[in-house]
């Protein structure tokens, strides 16, 4: 080796990776000849690691990363506003509507509004009954966060139905039905998706109802009262949570990425973040199905998203470790198809026959971006 010319490019470098970045300056995939030895038996082998993530700084990815930490910082702002404030209207004209074919609505069946769990006396100003709707309305809007059916006796309640409010008597919009699913698309929003095909469970009612009875059901004299509450739960603090994650990761890899010695550290910020996305879904999939909602009931149904992110996150983080660097970008079109994957399967989990159109698209967002930014790559 010593005997050999040297390339230009490469002189005054005493190491390899400033001898690397000295080609990679020029645009060219030209090997170096270096005088030494066992730096040059080293060539081959790290050429490339160095290459594929410094391409990362040299391109302006840090430039993609800055404004995707903004984006992530604004949807764990409004994500956590929208949970702390799910189910919460203010209307003052409603109409119950029954939507089983052939069952009437008894007069003994009536509907009223809840506030954090407790039955609002509000003045009703009009109030018109028939077979299959009951509409009434307030002098002015009320606050709610969920609502109540009471029934006389043994009577038996409708098993499909749906509560709709209205400002204007004109536009309604569903705040209640009888079965619901929590929404969150993409993590960019979270809200409830109210279902009449779902039908709704009459369970084993408290012998008394008291002010601090948390049953969904409960005796009031002669009288059944069903509570149906919208307020947040601990587990729907999974949206806001991974926002505050992918803010976090974006925020490393756009420092990573802004000075070229540090781009090794690529794979390991990565690696980190998988392992803190799949825990951080993990954990909240364990208190979906752990931890009851203010009525008391669990609903371990919601956990699906978290548990495939969860598992899907962790199994790539040890993949991101383990790879080669010319597979990295193998590891982000991987990624983009079990986020894709994810979303949808829990779109059309919590969407059933109700599943629409902009659901889906909303749901794809977020897999969508990360097959096309390994696409790009």
């Amino acid at each position: 080796m010593g005997g050999m010319e040297v390339d230009e490019r490469c002189r005054g470098h005493q190491d390899l990776r400033s001898a690397i970045l000295a080609v990679y300056a020029h645009r060219s995939q030209t090997e170096c000849v270096l005088l030494d030895d066992k730096i040059a038996q080293k060539w081959d082998r790290n050429t490339r690691n160095f290459l594929v993530y410094d391409d990362f700084a040299h391109r302006d990815f840090r430039c993609i990363f800055v404004l995707l930490s903004i984006l992530f910082v604004t949807l764990f702002v409004v994500t956590g506003i929208a949970v702390a404030t799910i189910g919460f209207t203010s209307l003052s004209q409603f109409r119950f509507i029954v939507i089983d074919d052939g069952v009437v609505l008894h007069n003994n069946v009536s509907v009223g509004l809840m506030y954090d769990g407790n039955p609002l006396m509000i003045d009703r100003i009009a109030e018109n009954r028939s077979s299959s709707i009951v509409t009434f309305a307030s002098s002015f809007p009320v606050a709610s966060n969920g609502w109540f059916l009471s029934v006389d006796g043994n009577f038996s309640l409708p098993k499909s139905f749906k509560l709709e409010g209205s400002e204007d008597g004109h536009s309604w919009v569903v705040i209640g039905a009888s079965g619901k699913m929590f929404r969150c698309p993409s993590f960019v929003e979270a809200r409830w998706n109210f279902r009449t095909d779902i039908y709704f469970e009459l369970g084993a009612c408290e012998d008394r109802c008291t002010d601090s009875s948390r049953a969904p059901c409960c005796w009031a004299g002669n009288t059944r009262f069903f509570k149906i509450d919208h307020r947040w739960t601990w587990p729907m603090l999974y949206v806001p949570t991974m926002n505050l994650v992918l803010m976090l990761v974006c925020s490393a890899l756009a420092v990573v990425c802004t000075n070229q010695g540090r781009t090794q550290m690529i794979p390991t910020v990565l690696s980190l973040g998988f392992a803190v996305g799949g825990a951080t879904s993990v954990i909240f999939a364990v208190l979906w199905c752990a931890l009851p909602d203010a009525l008391g009931v669990r609903h371990p149904e919601e956990s699906a998203l978290a548990w495939l992110l969860g598992f899907s996150n962790l199994v790539l983080g040890i993949a991101t470790l383990h790879a080669k660097p010319r597979h990295f970008v193998n590891v982000i079109i991987a990624l983009g198809v079990l986020v894709e994957a994810s979303h949808l399967a829990h779109f059309f989990i919590q969407g059933g026959a109700q599943a629409s159109g902009e659901g889906g698209v909303l749901a794809s967002l977020h897999g969508g971006f990360v097959l096309l930014l390994g696409v790009a790559l």
